[in-house]
């Protein structure tokens, strides 16, 4: 179960951005297709009742924060934004994909909850501690903080933690029309993501905006340069997933630069919270997913490898072929492969 604290805070990971997220994202669902047709073999015996149950919960790609923190993934979700901010704040709506589970906290308790909690996450001496958390624990020690906060509410009002955050997730569903208690929800939503936002601004920061830059415009001549386009391949070729390929030749442009894979994962998930009217930085930012995309995409390309070859050469076994189905839907999923 993943709770409101969580789809409130999560950023981009680091690694190839949405490149990166996406095709996490592809591998995890063909995954968990194959792990749920295997249990739906071993439950179709012909005696037995059948009985519904909850199916999988939406998939979720990488995030900073949880890693995350990405950002949550669900195609039905709304997602809202601040100007300048990148951070997004999935809404539940109907139409979820899975069986809607029971309310667990009634309307009152809910707006109590929403209302209280929010109040907690805002208080000043919260804050600094969160800042405490993220210079001891990162991000994810912050996020973590606020998921504790949030525990403790739940659990001291008498209900389970994870059946709770997870019917949070059908609010709307559970209470059609009633604005009061969707509008306390969206407003702790806000909470959490303004007061994760504060805390990314006010926190010490080891890559400043012009170290950022200059590994940003790194990063991008070495995926553009033949060398790294042939280490892609050759990784990918020893079956590394491409996108962790892009993401090795990431972390190597910061350690030539005396940074850690952690102080640019923070840097990059802090970029739009700590300069979001800075056009140069963003555009730096927006240009080097660009290109991480375009790496990968002529990676793959350069790999050469078809569908039938990896059916009956008999040397790639299962899981690799599952990981090059997952890489071409999100290849085929992309605008310059869509426009050719």
């Amino acid at each position: 179960s993943r709770s409101l604290a969580v789809y409130a805070t999560e950023l981009v990971m680091f690694g190839g951005f949405s490149a990166y997220s996406r095709a996490a994202e592809y591998s995890a669902r063909a995954e968990a297709q194959r792990e749920k047709q295997q249990e739906e073999e071993e439950v179709a015996a012909p005696a037995a009742a059948p009985e519904s149950s909850a199916s999988d919960p939406a998939p979720t790609p990488a995030s900073a924060s949880t890693s995350e923190a990405t950002k949550e993934s669900d195609p039905v979700t709304q997602e809202s934004t601040s100007p300048g901010d990148e951070t997004t704040v999935p809404v539940p709506m109907p139409g979820m994909s899975g069986e809607m589970p029971p309310p667990v906290m009634p309307r009152d308790v809910l707006i109590s909850f929403f209302s209280e909690c929010g109040q907690m996450l805002r208080e000043e001496q919260f804050i600094d501690e969160l800042v405490q958390v993220h210079g001891q624990k990162g991000s994810d020690g912050v996020s973590e903080r606020m998921l504790q906060l949030q525990r403790h509410e739940i659990v001291s009002r008498g209900y389970d933690y994870d059946k709770a955050t997870e019917a949070m997730r059908w609010v709307p569903r559970h209470f059609p029309g009633d604005s009061e208690v969707v509008s306390s929800m969206q407003e702790f939503m806000r909470t959490c993501r303004d007061v994760h936002n504060i805390v990314m601004r006010r926190a010490p920061i080891e890559m400043d905006r012009d170290a950022l830059l200059a590994f940003l415009s790194g990063v991008k001549e070495r995926i553009a340069a033949d060398e790294g386009k042939e280490e892609m391949v050759q990784l990918f070729e020893r079956g590394t997933k491409m996108h962790l390929a892009l993401h090795q030749l990431q972390v190597k442009e910061l350690k030539e630069r005396g940074f850690s894979e952690d102080a640019g994962k923070d840097a990059l998930a802090r970029a739009s919270v700590m300069y979001p009217d800075d056009k140069e930085l963003m555009d730096a930012v927006k240009d080097f997913e660009a290109k991480s995309q375009r790496a990968i995409v002529m990676a793959m390309r350069a790999r050469n490898v078809n569908r039938d070859a990896l059916q009956t050469s008999g040397e790639i076994d299962d899981e690799r072929i599952l990981t090059w189905f997952s890489s071409c839907n999100w290849l085929m999923d992309q605008e310059e492969i869509k426009t050719e």
